[in-house]
């Protein structure tokens, strides 16, 4: 409701103004504008937390809105209720993120690993470790030793470390000493040390050149064409020995020759078979990072 003025006309008592009446009804009809107006003059938030009222301007009460910027709470409102729910709650939240490291009872959680003791012995953050090594390349790690708890039976400790590629460190592991008490036996006691063994690969000759990956341990190698060089790539640095063994054989047509500067050979020449398809092996072998390479024939004629 707004506020009624009265008409007073031009000049007294000249008829063009409200009668007594309808001046009187405006008079009223203002004190009830008046009584809804200021019978509220202000609001209070109860409790704490956040403030949902804000202001009163005038007859207006002004309140907040409720939002969620980032939707992590859903807001819906009916005709007497404003309700609130988690669109997401943690125990069925797959992939949670935090905005800083989780403290539980001072065991720190950060980047994937727990700082926490096992039996008393500190449980080292192997892959944060790893990572390290696996960046830098030139680290030296020793893990000490691995004791099993008191008490015998099955239990203890299973570390499993994965797939370590050796040929990758510069430095080396030391594992230190793993310490199996008396008492404790069964089906799954020991220790396991993973092996990948060596791999074999399928190598062209691109315009009589040769390339060996010096991660595989044996090359197969089709004699379609003269090899006047041999290139070694991947070659295990010192003091690490390279030991790449090559199957060589002869196509349909043979006497095909492997001549190169790149490595060293007993009596000056590998003399491979040359009848068609004819196999010849041969192997190379360095320890000084590829700067010098022996090769020698180990044997062939089988056809």
């Amino acid at each position: 409701m707004t506020i009624e003025l009265i008409n007073l006309g031009q000049y007294a008592n000249d008829g063009t103004g409200d009668d007594l009446r309808t001046a009187f009804e405006k008079v009223n009809n203002n004190f009830t504008t008046l009584n809804l107006t200021l019978g509220v003059t202000n609001a209070t938030n109860v409790g704490t937390g956040a403030q949902f009222y804000k202001a009163k301007t005038e007859s207006t009460l002004q309140f907040r809105t409720l939002r969620s910027p980032n939707n992590s709470v859903t807001v819906t409102s009916s005709d007497n209720t404003v309700d609130l729910s988690v669109t997401t709650e943690l125990s069925t939240d797959l992939t949670p993120v935090l905005g800083g490291d989780l403290n539980l009872n001072n065991n720190i959680i950060y980047n994937g690993d727990t700082q926490t003791t096992v039996y008393g012995y500190s449980v080292p953050l192997v892959s944060g470790l790893l990572e390290l090594i696996l960046a830098g390349n030139t680290y030296t790690i020793d893990f000490g030793s691995f004791l099993s708890p008191t008490g015998g039976g099955n239990g203890g400790i299973d570390l499993d470390f994965g797939e370590l590629d050796v040929d990758s460190f510069a430095n080396g592991i030391d594992f230190g000493t793993f310490s199996v008490p008396s008492g404790v036996g069964g089906s799954g006691s020991g220790i396991e040390v993973g092996y990948t063994p060596p791999q074999s690969i399928t190598s062209i000759i691109d315009t009589n050149t040769l390339t060996l990956d010096c991660n595989y341990a044996w090359h197969i190698v089709t004699l379609d064409q003269d090899v006047t060089q041999v290139n070694f790539a991947n070659v295990t640095a010192a003091p690490g020995i390279m030991d790449v063994t090559v199957e060589f054989t002869q196509d349909s047509t043979g006497s095909w020759a492997v001549t190169s500067s790149t490595y060293l050979t007993l009596g000056g020449a590998l003399n491979l078979q040359s009848t068609p398809n004819s196999t010849s092996l041969v192997r190379f072998l360095s320890r000084d990072g590829g700067t010098t390479v022996y090769a020698s024939y180990i044997g062939g004629g089988w056809v």
